[in-house]
């Protein structure tokens, strides 16, 4: 009887130790992993990845890692930003030095997110490494966005911002269209963050968001990503 009684509290005291175990290890805080340049590089152009700047916008201006989405760690609103990603596909995360990064990259495992990459030594150290960085290419320019919506040409208007990754995978065929077919459609852009006062005007609280507009109405509007067959199936249906 004894023994059975001492087995049982054995039992009891293991229980209770492998529970504490296991409360310990769902509680320590998840880690990212650094990666070298040549590695972070491979990476990238190789697979299926999420690039994130967490530099200010004035940074990421002057030059920045192709495919990248900038979204400022010091920013009050950079968990909100950073919730416009996949948190089931890897994210590569950098800044100038790598500390900024570092932080941004801890933030996004407590988010959830999966596999967080940090760039060591960050921009900095890929450029000593020799390889290449982009700068931010031209948009369509909304100066004249009352004046173009008026007109009886049809308007493509793209609202966007740069933290956001449907954004940029919808951003070559929006240039795209703005280049190739500029004799039947005007297309513009709005950064919802650089002019809330439009983003405002027409409610626009998702991106990317797609407006039509002939003679100042609203023609048609799409929400989301579209791939490149369907934004012209989505202006043909007005020419």
């Amino acid at each position: 009887m004894i023994r059975k009684i001492n087995f049982a509290l054995q039992m009891k005291s293991t229980g209770i130790i492998l529970a504490m175990c296991l409360f310990f290890a769902c509680n320590e805080p998840a880690k990212q992993t650094s990666v070298g340049p040549k590695e972070f590089n491979q990476a990238i152009s190789t697979s299926n990845v999420q690039v994130l700047d967490v530099r200010t916008p004035e940074e990421f201006e002057s030059g920045h890692i192709r495919n990248a989405v900038n979204v400022d760690v010091q920013s009050a609103d950079f968990e909100e930003k950073a919730e416009g990603l996949y948190k089931d596909v890897p994210v590569y995360v950098y800044c100038r030095s790598g500390k900024r990064s570092a932080t941004a990259a801890d933030k996004l495992k407590s988010m959830g997110f999966k596999e967080v990459y940090n760039l060591e030594g960050g921009i900095e150290q890929w450029q000593k490494d020799g390889l290449p960085v982009a700068v931010v290419q031209p948009k369509p320019e909304p100066v004249d966005f009352g004046t173009a919506i008026k007109g009886d040409k049809l308007v493509l208007v793209d609202f966007n911002a740069e933290w956001c990754r449907p954004c940029k995978m919808m951003e070559p065929f929006v240039l795209r269209m703005q280049r190739e077919r500029q004799d039947v459609v005007t297309v513009l852009s709005v950064d919802v963050d650089k002019q809330p006062d439009i983003a405002s005007e027409y409610s626009i609280t998702q991106m990317p968001t797609i407006m039509l507009f002939r003679n100042g109405k609203v023609l048609d509007k799409s929400i989301g990503y579209m791939d490149e067959a369907k934004l012209n199936a989505f202006v043909d249906k007005y020419l």
